[in-house]
């Protein structure tokens, strides 16, 4: 059997569990927001140990412009809640076990609510802290803290939102054109497979199908990525509409990813056909089916390795020249299927093109004769 599958898979696997370039950049926003934050505090306030202006700074730092804003503003209200349940109790009640317990069930019951999300915390945080001032230091402690935790606030938000606001768009395109990469090398290994009457397995490798979801996966969630980084972003490139991140792109993707694991399901299915005993292959075939006839495994073989074509140029504009004649073969074959197998495959390979046609659904014209030959493009 032939390494050079497995050493695709193994490529394929370390590509996709890359570093994500966000996860990089998220630290050093964070630990840049907290200095300028320390030194602001330092600088205009002079404090000695300005921590909860650096704290809050980090804590408000995320992986896009959108997400930032939230944090800060679920930030503020929750150290607001938190101050204003414990003020009162701390100036007109003298602090006793009670008291504690009343601040406590208080600030647990506002932190709870969903719109504070994880920030909520610190409603009971802030809370304590205020209550555990003595009253004749409440003012001296407390209006410092507030103030650092103000400026912090600000300036985690600002450097995300201002400064090089984090824009995730070319991990998008990386994803996606790695699927499309993938996919189509699936799709031409499946054509292969089909057409030598060999197991997918044996050209893709065991685990071909779990690689195919895990690069679907990670494309969605660098879409969603993406995406979310576009909103309340001031950058130019954030306003432009971006037609290849599209997400009826990832799901054209995905729905030919589907076919494509059913397909190389209805080949797997050959693999009791060639033992020993006729009784267990009849056997088989009665539970499966007609096995694919001879005269199908050559045009299913090129309508494979044209979708394939199709899948490299999938990237939301036109679609691939040969599509119109490739869905017109796909009709033919279909019709012309000689077994359930063939019929099977047929349908598939019909599916695969719909989705990938921008009027799927819509009839398409027979092409004209010399159309016909786009198909033969990916003859092998």
């Amino acid at each position: 059997m032939s390494t050079a599958p497995h050493l695709r898979n193994v490529l394929d696997h370390a590509r996709l569990a890359r570093y994500p370039t966000r996860r990089r950049q998220t630290p050093v926003r964070a630990a840049a927001a907290a200095g300028l934050a320390w030194a602001v505090c330092t600088t205009a306030f002079g404090s000695d140990a300005p921590y909860p202006a650096a704290l809050a700074a980090l804590l408000v730092t995320e992986a896009s412009a959108f997400r930032s804003l939230v944090a800060a503003a679920q930030y503020s209200v929750g150290c607001a809640l938190g101050v204003l349940i414990a003020v009162p109790v701390a100036v007109f009640v003298h602090p006793t076990l009670p008291a504690l317990c009343l601040v406590v069930f208080a600030s647990v019951v506002a932190a709870q609510h969903d719109r504070l999300g994880h920030h909520g915390v610190h409603v009971p945080i802030t809370a304590l802290f205020a209550f555990a001032m003595a009253r004749s230091q409440l003012w001296d402690d407390l209006a410092p803290h507030v103030l650092e935790t103000a400026v912090g606030v600000a300036i985690g938000a600002m450097l995300n939102a201002v400064v090089f606001p984090p824009l995730h768009l070319r991990p998008a395109e990386r994803a996606l054109g790695e699927l499309r990469d993938q996919l189509a090398r699936v799709l031409e290994l499946l054509a292969l497979a089909l057409r030598d009457r060999r197991l997918p397995q044996e050209l893709l490798g065991p685990d071909w199908a779990a690689g195919l979801d895990r690069a679907v996966r990670r494309a969605d969630d660098e879409l969603t990525a993406a995406r979310e980084s576009r909103r309340w972003n001031l950058r130019s490139a954030a306003r432009g509409s971006v037609r290849h991140l599209d997400d009826d792109v990832l799901d054209a993707l995905a729905r030919v990813a589907d076919r494509a694991r059913e397909i190389g399901r209805l080949l797997d299915d050959e693999r009791d056909e060639r033992g020993p005993s006729p009784a267990p292959r009849r056997d088989a075939a009665q539970r499966r089916g007609d096995p694919v006839t001879p005269a199908f495994r050559p045009g299913g073989a090129r309508l494979l390795v044209g979708t394939a074509l199709c899948v490299r140029s999938c990237a939301g504009g036109r679609p691939h020249p040969i599509l119109p004649a490739a869905r017109w073969a796909g009709r033919r074959l279909h019709t012309a299927a000689g077994s359930t197998k063939d019929h099977g495959l047929a349908r598939q390979l019909e599916d695969m093109l719909a989705s990938l046609d921008d009027g799927r659904g819509a009839p398409t014209a027979e092409p004209a004769p010399g159309a016909g030959g786009a198909v033969e493009v990916g003859r092998r």
